[in-house]
């Protein structure tokens, strides 16, 4: 259901390969207008794995994006080692070696993640595999693995500040894509009549 609304979304064509994934942010926090997005984009040559990196104020939460587009919707499994870049996006936006060469993008997203952390604004990182392929149990277990290092990271340059934050791996392929389809465009309906 959500990959037939995508199709039909020519607005995010512009965002290519990564349309996918910026559609799910939309879906994920209510956004109504993917330009207000542009910015997210990290994804091109030295982007350390880091495709999208987005920071919600209002919700707390930040979000890190590996993202993946088969030509082959039907595809069973999407490749896993998308998976295992999480480990080196995480890895540069939270303790960067060097600003040296780097992106611009990845720069400014690892200092953006640094100073919400720092200033308390964070409550949630979200680590996303972000795929048109059929949801995969072994995605989701190659994603347990993310959380602890950038738990790992997060405690060693952030310390104190980091307590609390809570770290999940997010596989969003088309089962998790069509909850948050769901969830954005399910009406409320009223099936009690109550006398007032």
């Amino acid at each position: 259901v959500a990959l037939e609304a995508f199709a039909k979304r020519t607005d995010l064509q512009k965002f290519a390969p990564n349309a996918l994934a910026i559609f799910a942010l939309q879906l994920r926090f209510g956004i109504d207008d993917p330009d207000e997005l542009a910015d997210s984009v990290t994804d091109g040559e030295g982007d350390k794995k880091v495709d999208v990196f987005y920071v919600d104020d209002e919700f707390g939460v930040a979000v890190i994006v590996q993202a993946y587009e088969s030509d082959d919707a039907t595809k069973v499994n999407p490749p896993l080692n998308k998976v295992t870049d999480l480990n080196t996006a995480v890895s540069w936006l939270i303790n960067p070696s060097t600003f040296e060469g780097l992106r611009p993008e990845i720069e400014s997203a690892a200092a953006q993640l640094a100073a919400a952390i720092e200033d308390g604004l964070i409550s949630t990182i979200e680590i996303w595999y972000s795929h048109n392929c059929p949801d995969n149990p072994d995605v989701d277990k190659e994603l347990e693995q993310v959380p602890i290092t950038a738990k790992a990271l997060l405690d060693q340059v952030h310390g104190e500040q980091a307590t609390g934050i809570d770290i999940r791996g997010v596989q969003v392929g088309q089962g998790g894509l069509d909850n948050l389809y769901a969830k954005r465009t399910q009406q409320i309906l009223i099936e009690d009549t109550l006398p007032i």
